[in-house]
């Protein structure tokens, strides 16, 4: 039985994470997963929130956007459109920017595709908050 898991993070501009794993606490769209080595394959939906990972190391969280994961026995691959390091983030800023992003949405057709993407926004704001 394996102990490790191998962990890629990308984005559409870079990797973000890249190495083995003890495990990954991840936000797919059903709720928050967990994957051990040997894990089930399986695709899952990834929402807006914070991913946990767990290595020899210890524990870093990152603050992830919407996308795809594909997991494996011996690996998983998130697919995102953001990621943000804990230690990254600018919480002032991001609690600036999502006062106006709720402040605009008010304003917005709650069925428009600018809803929806105000909608993306707070819930990427709001994990960058809770990383």
């Amino acid at each position: 039985m394996a102990t490790e898991i191998q962990l890629e993070i990308v984005t559409p501009l870079k990797s973000a994470f890249s190495g083995k794993v003890l495990q990954v606490l991840l936000p797919a769209w059903e709720g928050q997963e967990g994957v051990l080595p040997d894990h089930d394959a399986k695709l899952a939906l990834l929402k807006g929130g914070v991913c946990t990972v767990v290595t020899t190391e210890g524990e870093t969280r990152y603050a992830i956007g919407r996308g795809f994961a594909e997991i494996s026995g011996e690996r998983v691959t998130l697919l995102t459109d953001s990621c943000v390091a804990k230690a990254d983030v600018d919480t002032a800023a991001a609690a600036a920017q999502l006062k106006e992003v709720e402040a605009n949405l008010a304003t917005l057709d709650w069925v428009s595709e600018e809803a929806n993407q105000a909608r993306v926004r707070i819930e990427t704001l709001q994990a960058q908050l809770s990383v």
